[in-house]
């Protein structure tokens, strides 16, 4: 066992989160955010771009991505391997995320054959994978937007995903729109949002959202590797007005899990989700 390992087999819980939270303010990690009052107008380092620094994450995490398959069609524990033990609450933090969008999914699918599914941000695809484990009589159209630098790391991995590489795919209709851990990225957020409503039959799922309540939204600077980007932190009437507005109403809150530590931030954010309906006469 590491040093780490065998200090928080020894310490009570209580002590050793205190310990973490502690560390995380006074030694951030690689991935630290920071506070960046002059918003979305914060000049970054001269670094690769956006489309460049996902592109390399998504790389690295396709290394996972054949296990993540096979977990999800041999019903295996999602995302449990013996090593994220040394982390429960992270583990099952992860777990939790799948669980509820089984949930949502399955509403989704209610009385249905097929369901369209467009994944704003999607990753590796790996919502696919998971989506026909959890749903096998069902008939799972899915789209997935993406950068383009990182549609070409990924898609050879999930060739049965419908890859998009910008927002015309907004322009069709489809039974569930998602967009999971992606909306902070996004400066024109609201408008996002709007466009992402009006391409909804039913149901727009909002997963893995920073939020704050006390506060007005703000902007961060977060490290991803080697490359610093921006990223959104959601007040969460802003984010409710605007669908609601839109013509969803709320079915659902999630709480998804901590949020790494922001420094100087004025509100420390929670991690978010939201299920909203199109209701019957009103598309």
């Amino acid at each position: 066992m590491t040093s780490k390992q065998i200090l928080k087999s020894v310490l009570p819980p209580v002590i050793w989160n205190l310990l973490k939270s502690v560390q995380t303010r006074i030694m951030p990690s690689s991935d630290c955010l920071t506070y960046a009052p002059q918003g979305w107008a914060t000049k970054l380092p001269n670094e690769p771009t956006a489309d460049n620094v996902w592109a390399k994450y998504m790389a690295r995490e396709l290394q996972k991505h054949e296990g993540l398959i096979r977990r999800a069609q041999n019903a295996e524990p999602l995302l449990i391997d013996p090593k994220d033990y040394v982390n429960r609450p992270t583990a099952f933090a992860s777990y939790m995320i799948y669980m509820t969008y089984a949930y949502v999914l399955t509403l989704a699918a209610h009385e249905k054959r097929a369901l369209k599914v467009l994944d704003y941000g999607g990753g590796l695809g790996d919502y696919y994978w998971f989506g026909k484990a959890m749903l096998p009589g069902i008939e799972l159209e899915y789209h997935c937007m993406e950068l383009p630098a990182v549609v070409e790391e990924v898609r050879k991995a999930s060739p049965r995903v419908i890859w998009h590489t910008d927002d015309a795919c907004l322009g069709q209709q489809y039974d569930m729109v998602m967009l999971n851990s992606s909306l902070q990225y996004i400066q024109d957020w609201q408008g996002l949002l709007r466009r992402a409503a009006a391409a909804v039959r039913i149901h727009l799922f909002l997963s893995r959202a920073p939020t704050v309540e006390r506060v007005p939204g703000y902007v961060a600077v977060q490290r991803v590797g080697d490359a610093s980007v921006l990223c959104q932190q959601h007040n969460r009437a802003d984010v409710l007005g605007t669908v609601q507005d839109a013509g969803l109403r709320l079915v659902r809150e999630f709480l998804m899990g901590e949020h790494p530590w922001i420094g100087n931030a004025p509100e420390q954010p929670s991690v978010r989700g939201w299920l909203f309906q199109r209701d019957a006469g009103r598309a």
